[in-house]
């Protein structure tokens, strides 16, 4: 009789061992397939923007890298213009792409764009040259120990920062199906941080990011928050001292230059800010924490709808608001400025007031504005107010009202920090019925 042979069964652990190993080892295929095509994906992106931009510079990278943490990476990549192109060269050392997943990564799933997205640029270097003379003309003159462009030139490396380098972020992320937040960061040197937070409304915005479609025609975009963020405590530190030590003063000084200049290039546009406000913002020069500017309307705001308003308007339609050293916000309140006029008295029996604005002038030009009203500001933070009575290539006179009298007062060349002359237009005031006449 023969003997029946019986099938040996494999046990349901060892089958969902096997299982599993074979899932393991397509997923992980699946993974790396995915990552090299990211990678091919990106880098040949790069490959046609560089042939894009070839007629203006030379875009570069060295590596491009797709994590399974859902981490796209691009080493190095930089942008060195031509001689033709009228932007420095920027060169960074990591740009980070952090994806919700790996699968969001690759574009497979979600079928578009993640809900949330953000982006870090490491090592960035804008190469603008501070060891050479920036261009003149930078309306915040005055800003820093002099004017400032002249500060760019004094270097970074005596205040103590050296030729920084900044790290940028980026990101968004959907609040609502009909409201997206951005937000952007810059750091510099370890010692400003500058930071942009917005939250948008645009209906259908949600569904373009998932579809990576753009969001519906007719749709109106508006905003619905805003703020922006300074932080610059241990630069304004470093700042006010090394500006005490170069002008001859004490750190208080150079707050109140600051301050003063701030006040006097607003007032130059036409407005003035409240005294809270300049206490905000004396504050803040001061080395007292950040600098924070705020609007948060009662509803959202469409821009198109800013148009023709004057800055007051604007200000009060987006409820902006400024705090420093997290002290409590206040409105950002602006009113309309104009020069005080310059009171001359005449033998005809009537008064001449004259009302303007003061205009910043180089000193090769002086010799066009004699006789005329100039304000002098020195390196030692002094102010002269007086009529220009003479110039020549190494000093400037001007008459002024100095204790005990008036007198004629020489200021060298080599003192003056800038120069400003009061442009009129003149009225005629009668002293009898105080009426003007044009």
């Amino acid at each position: 009789m023969a003997r029946r042979r019986y099938k040996r069964r494999t046990p349901l652990s060892t089958q969902l061992f096997r299982l599993l190993l074979i899932i393991l080892v397509a997923a992980v295929g699946f993974g790396f397939y995915s990552k090299w095509k990211v990678e091919q994906t990106v880098a040949g992106t790069l490959d046609d923007w560089a042939s894009q931009v070839a007629p203006i510079g030379d875009l570069r990278y060295l590596n491009v890298t797709a994590g399974l943490d859902g981490v796209l990476s691009i080493d190095g990549l930089s942008f060195y213009p031509s001689d033709a192109a009228d932007v420095p060269p920027m060169i960074t050392e990591k740009i980070s792409v952090a994806f919700p997943h790996f699968l969001a990564m690759t574009g497979i799933y979600p079928s578009g764009l993640p809900r949330r997205l953000s982006a870090t640029a490491e090592g960035v270097r804008f190469d603008v040259g501070l060891s050479g003379r920036t261009v003149s003309g930078n309306p915040f003159e005055a800003l820093a120990c002099g004017d400032i462009t002249e500060f760019a030139v004094l270097d970074l490396e005596a205040m103590g920062f050296g030729d920084p380098t900044a790290m940028i972020r980026a990101g968004y992320g959907v609040a609502a199906p009909d409201q997206l937040d951005i937000s952007l960061t810059q750091t510099t040197g370890g010692f400003a941080t500058a930071g942009l937070e917005a939250r948008l409304q645009l209906p259908g915005i949600e569904s373009a990011i998932r579809n990576r479609r753009p969001p519906p025609t007719g749709g109106s975009l508006a905003i619905v928050s805003l703020s922006i963020t300074l932080e610059a405590a241990d630069f304004n530190v470093a700042r006010n001292k090394y500006c005490a030590e170069l002008l001859g003063g004490t750190p208080l000084d150079a707050v109140a230059a600051n301050v003063e200049a701030t006040l006097a290039t607003i007032q130059d546009w036409g407005w003035t800010p409240s005294e809270a406000v300049l206490d905000q913002y004396e504050s803040f020069i001061a080395g007292a924490g950040k600098l924070v500017l705020s609007a948060e309307p009662a509803t959202p705001v469409l821009p198109e709808s800013l148009a023709g308003l004057t800055p007051v308007q604007i200000i009060e339609r987006l409820n902006v608001r400024l705090s420093a050293a997290n002290r409590e916000p206040v409105p950002l309140e602006l009113a309309a400025y104009e020069a005080p006029p310059v009171e001359v008295e005449e033998g005809s029996g009537q008064t001449i007031l004259r009302t303007g604005e003061w205009l910043l002038v180089d000193f090769e030009e002086l010799g066009q504005h004699l006789g005329e009203t100039v304000q002098i500001n020195t390196r030692q933070l002094r102010r002269y107010d007086g009529r220009l009575e003479g110039v020549d290539d190494s000093e400037v006179r001007i008459a002024t009202r100095v204790p005990g009298g008036d007198a004629v007062v020489p200021i060298a060349r080599s003192q003056i920090r800038n120069i400003k002359v009061f442009k009129v237009r003149q009225e005629v005031v009668e002293p009898e019925t105080g009426d003007k006449q044009p």
